[in-house]
């Protein structure tokens, strides 16, 4: 564009009389001049760089429920009318303490169980069959134990089970059955023993937790008797008093 001012220039104040070949000379040189500023300006435009964004890591909850283990086990109301279950007498119940286990285990194994779980406190139920009905275990057996936090009563289950312990070590046997109700972590085993008179008895067991709470419970009786869908029910039913108490902030 300078170089045609220029020109004009020339040709009004100094009456120079440039050719028609140099002028189409300097408006072709004027248009190239302004294609590379345009492609320059192009070039150095910034270009916007996305901004990252932060993955989030959900919080843990860490709540517990603070409940005495009595207040979640099973009771006589809550199982079937028809099945007439009850406590022959006041030693089917009681508390289980950390001075229970440490008199039942030995000092050293319940101190590094206890240490390592944090356990606070528990209760156990043995309730016995009244009457005559063949649809459910001769004999029901709940546990429920409280721990200070949820982990611990997860390891609970996971390390200090009656799988765990080793005289258990290939009597009993892992089932099959899945309780989506109870959870991705929970364990069912089984034993059996063939009585004298002929007739095979079972131990089926279930184990899980909720929270900082471990329960479980074992149906015994004759095996044509006890059906894991029966324990699973039970255990529904501490899972369900488990549910509806409230989570505080640990201490």
């Amino acid at each position: 564009m300078k170089k045609l001012l220029v020109i004009l220039v020339c040709l009004m104040l100094v009456s120079c009389a440039p050719t028609a070949a140099q002028i189409q000379k300097a408006i072709e040189e004027t248009q190239v001049a302004q294609t590379q500023t345009q492609a320059s300006a192009a070039t150095n435009t910034p270009t916007e760089t996305p901004i990252p964004t932060a993955t989030l890591t959900p919080t843990p909850d860490l709540r517990i429920i603070n409940g005495d283990p009595q207040d979640f086990l099973i009771k006589v109301i809550d199982l079937p009318k028809e099945s007439n279950y009850y406590l022959p007498n006041n030693t089917w119940t009681g508390r289980d303490s950390n001075n229970d286990i440490v008199n039942s285990w030995g000092v050293a194994d319940a101190q590094a169980y206890i240490a390592q779980t944090g356990r606070v406190d528990g209760w156990w139920v043995d309730y016995e069959r009244g009457s005559q009905i063949q649809t459910a275990p001769e004999e029901l057996w709940c546990d429920v134990v409280k721990y200070k936090t949820t982990e611990g009563a997860q390891l609970s289950l996971t390390n200090y089970n009656d799988l765990m312990v080793p005289e258990n070590k290939g009597v009993l046997t892992v089932a099959n059955e899945k309780f989506p109700d109870l959870g991705e972590q929970s364990i069912a085993y089984y034993k059996t023993k063939t009585h004298d008179s002929g007739v095979v008895y079972i131990d089926y067991y279930i184990a899980s937790f909720y929270y900082n709470f471990y329960f479980e419970c074992d149906g015994y009786g004759p095996k044509d008797q006890v059906k894991p869908e029966f324990v699973d029910s039970v255990m529904n039913i501490i899972l369900n008093k488990l549910k509806t108490a409230p989570l505080v902030a640990p201490e």
